[in-house]
């Protein structure tokens, strides 16, 4: 007979897999979750494996392993491995909860549940995937093999201000776990605390990721003249970051949403003109969406068609074409040939 089909989660997840490839920038996270029937991330490690051999782009992380757990050692080992096999394409996310009810957390530990020092293993796990454990560590020397080329790049899941100081404190990034916490108001202090502390670090890599994290907490909180504010700091600050390009485009968002269509579309066009932006068809669609506001139609329409001509794989493209067309239309402007076949294309397909 046949084997059994895998649970549906799988099949989700596959499909989930294929459009996230698709997207620029997307990045999936699994859970370590336990004894739970709904989330199939009991194993996030075997998942990670499976997700990095069915893609070829995204970044695949744990969102987050619950150390509490488990040895920092055989974490680093299997991320390294991990790290490995997908150089550049892995995360991993720390989480200070049990990720289930306390009877797997008794059987994950072989103990009591109880307070544990989250920190100091953290902190043992970051130095075992850089390869340095402190010469004062008892395992001083120990290796967890193999040393990929690039390593997981750790950061701290929390849903809390105490979980945002616990990462400032030991200088690694932050996630909010709005998916557990959606207070967004919570979310907004906890990305303040976690900017606060590591400000007073001048010299720590972790104030841009600070200022940014907050940026888009500020946006998620819809306090668009704040996050615009934080925008601006960190692009005076932070001008050649590898975010600057992606922190300009937040901002234009951000003045869009104060309805400054103006101002909004001269920072898209700045964001689109960044060299190697890999959002940059986003930034001139969004470009045009403001010129379409300020009805300058034949703008707009040049625009949509620049999409369909540079960026003919962009998943803008086909819709640009219509809307060119439509713009062109609306403009009442003579047109050249070229421009002729997006108003033709706008006309079939109404």
């Amino acid at each position: 007979p046949p084997p059994p089909p895998p649970p549906p989660f799988f099949f989700k997840q596959k499909t989930a897999d294929e459009r996230a490839e698709r997207l620029v920038g997307a990045e999936m996270c699994i859970r370590d979750s336990h004894s739970s029937d709904r989330v199939m991330g009991s194993s996030p490690e075997v998942l990670i494996s499976h997700l990095l051999a069915k893609t070829t782009r995204i970044r695949v992380g744990s969102g987050g392993v619950m150390l509490q757990h488990y040895s920092p050692y055989k974490v680093a080992e299997n991320f390294n491995v991990l790290a490995s096999l997908a150089p550049g394409r892995v995360d991993l996310g720390i989480g200070r909860g049990p990720g289930g009810l306390p009877q797997s957390t008794m059987a994950l530990q072989q103990v009591a549940p109880g307070e544990r020092d989250i920190g100091g293993k953290i902190t043992e796990l970051r130095e075992f995937l850089s390869g340095d454990l402190a010469e004062t560590h008892p395992l001083h020397g120990l290796m967890a093999s193999p040393s990929p080329p690039e390593a997981a790049g750790l950061f701290l899941l929390g849903t809390s201000v105490s979980s945002a100081e616990m990462a400032a404190e030991l200088g690694i990034p932050y996630v909010f776990a709005l998916f557990l916490n959606s207070d967004k108001e919570v979310m907004t202090e906890a990305m303040k605390a976690y900017r606060q502390l590591v400000e007073k670090h001048p010299n720590s890599v972790m104030r841009a990721d600070g200022m940014y994290a907050l940026g888009v907490a500020q946006e998620e909180s819809k306090d668009f003249a704040e996050a615009e504010t934080t925008y601006t700091s960190f692009l005076s600050a932070y001008a050649d970051h590898d975010y600057a390009a992606e922190v300009s485009l937040r901002k234009a968002e951000t003045v869009l949403n104060q309805r400054d269509i103006g101002r909004a579309r001269t920072l898209f066009a700045k964001a689109s003109s960044q060299p190697d932006f890999p959002q940059a068809d986003r930034a001139v669609y969004r470009q045009a969406h403001c010129a379409v506001l300020q009805e300058d139609y034949a703008a707009a329409g040049d625009l949509y068609a620049s999409i369909v001509n540079r960026f003919s794989e962009s998943s803008y493209a086909p819709t640009s074409m219509l809307d060119a067309g439509r713009c062109y239309y609306l403009s009442l402007i003579h047109i050249s040939e070229p421009t002729r076949r997006y108003a033709i294309s706008y006309a079939v397909f109404c």
